[in-house]
């Protein structure tokens, strides 16, 4: 069946937002005709999105509108919660990894970071508001990561960004130790023991679960190696399966409600990958997807999880997964993750449901600002 074009008035609607809708202080009513509070729920018809201040000031049907707001009818147009990407090295400039030592606590992304890089606006294109920009995989401790709005602010964390972790056969490297996989894992678990580290380090904190431990691993082996782990020292663990992963390979796996890291997958993505996310639900825990970018585009985020969705997996939790369950693992779900009053008026209008592969974003508003407007020219 062939998609029916955006009505003239929509387009027009559309193309004017970035133009129309003022300062932060100014309230903003859209009228899509579906609104996604929350995964959950189903989505509300005929309702009325209320920004004001840089958040959702409310949101139902048959609002009573503060005077001077300016309304804007979106016919046909979905409105959803800002996507979460979990894990991007897009903005970073040159080589993300410092390779002298294998520990790395105290590097951060942030000092790598270009806000003036396409790979932003990409980002925004693609409906992302807020991405961890993350090291890469190459030691055990990458370091720090870096909380962002896509629209070039960085995230305030009161207590401190996640560290990224990795185990896997990209760890070891020539000429540094570790050399075997034996050797990363005892070297990981002297690091988490406080061994082979001094004073009150983002590792001291690491291990008192006072970051987020950002765990990439290589195999289900290496998954199970990282939970033991951070069962044994309360980390509070964000475990991210590399894409190679497959469904099989999870076996019994303990995940019990953990958030778990999975993608990016494409087209040519095999099957048993695809259904990983899936196999993760069933097992227990709760799949949050990443983008890749930019060795991926970040248009990925999305088409990840329909792939997911295609392969498996319950639409209800693919939609958490690009939403809510990112926040809510990186500690900002008070602040992001729904379109629930309070919330950040980060918000994705699309031509049609979120995860349908013939939608598409049509507009982007990141903390109530236009954010995106795809050209006229471009719209279906």
């Amino acid at each position: 069946m062939t998609r029916r074009a955006l009505g003239a008035a929509t387009a027009a609607a559309l193309l004017c937002l970035p133009l129309t809708a003022g300062a932060q202080d100014q309230p903003l009513a859209l009228r899509p005709a579906r609104v996604v509070v929350s995964p959950e729920r189903a989505p509300l018809e005929g309702a009325t999105l209320l920004l004001q201040g840089g958040k959702v000031a409310a949101v139902g049907v048959d609002l009573e509108l503060p005077e001077g707001t300016r309304v804007v009818d979106l016919p046909r147009v979905w409105a959803v919660a800002g996507f979460v990407d979990a894990s991007t090295e897009a903005t970073l400039t040159g080589e993300v990894d410092e390779v002298t030592s294998a520990i790395q606590a105290d590097v951060s992304t942030r000092h790598g970071l270009d806000f003036a890089h396409r790979d932003l606006a990409a980002a925004r294109a693609a409906g992302v508001t807020t991405a961890l920009v993350v090291p890469g995989e190459r030691n055990l401790v990458g370091g720090e990561a870096t909380l962002i709005k896509t629209t070039g602010a960085i995230w305030r964390l009161g207590g401190g960004a996640p560290v990224k972790l990795a185990l896997g056969s990209e760890v070891l490297l020539e000429g540094r130790s570790p050399t075997s996989r034996v050797g990363a894992v005892d070297a990981l678990r002297r690091c988490l023991a406080g061994i082979d580290r001094q004073g009150d380090d983002v590792l001291a904190q690491l291990a008192r679960g006072e970051r987020v431990a950002l765990w990439r691993v290589g195999s289900a082996l290496d998954a199970r190696t990282a939970l033991e782990l951070g069962e044994h020292h309360g980390l509070a663990l964000l475990l991210q399966l590399a894409p190679e992963v497959e469904a099989h390979d999870l076996g019994r796996l303990p995940l019990d409600g953990r958030p778990v890291l999975v993608g990016p997958y494409g087209h040519g993505t095999p099957a048993a990958r695809l259904r990983t996310p899936a196999a993760v639900a069933s097992r227990g825990g709760r799949p949050i997807f990443a983008s890749g970018a930019p060795a991926t585009p970040p248009a990925g985020l999305r088409l990840t999880a329909c792939l997911a969705v295609h392969h498996g997996l319950d639409a209800a939790l693919a939609l958490d997964a690009l939403t809510r369950a990112p926040a809510a693992a990186l500690g900002i779900g008070e602040r992001v993750g729904t379109l629930e009053p309070g919330k950040d008026a980060d918000v994705v209008l699309l031509d049609g449901p979120p995860l349908d592969l013939r939608s598409r974003v049509v507009a982007v508003y990141v903390g109530g600002q236009p954010a995106f407007a795809r050209p006229p020219e471009e719209r279906p």
